[in-house]
């Protein structure tokens, strides 16, 4: 199996106070509007996580992903089913560009890496 290249995860950085921010027109701390765009290294941990079921697809993890950069994105996490072995709260994940990768929301997949904090 070929690796999978992902798309860069852009997120912004307020030029004042540094706080970053995900798709957002102003600071949520400072509410300056000079945010500038940096590129998320794409690795992560889930801090919370929701499992949604629809009648026509399978159920799908939908997580808050605490970014390196110190930023948080809702998104897909894709790899496992909620609990052990699966996707859980601490779990370590990165961005993919799989199958059933939303435009609307990035997709992360778990990582063999050891949990952090």
């Amino acid at each position: 199996m070929s690796p999978t290249v992902s798309p860069p995860l852009v997120f912004q950085r307020c030029r004042w106070c540094h706080t970053p921010s995900f798709r957002r027109v102003l600071c949520p701390a400072c509410g300056s509007g000079e945010l500038d765009e940096e590129r998320s290294a794409g690795m992560g941990v889930v801090r919370s996580i929701r499992v949604v079921r629809q009648a026509s697809a399978a159920p799908q993890a939908v997580a808050v992903v605490e970014l390196e950069e110190g930023v948080r994105v809702r998104s897909v996490v894709l790899g496992g089913k909620c609990g052990p072995g699966g996707v859980f709260v601490g779990a370590r994940v990165e961005l993919t560009t799989a199958a059933g990768s939303s435009a609307h929301r990035p997709t992360f997949r778990l990582t063999a890496s050891p949990l952090t904090r």
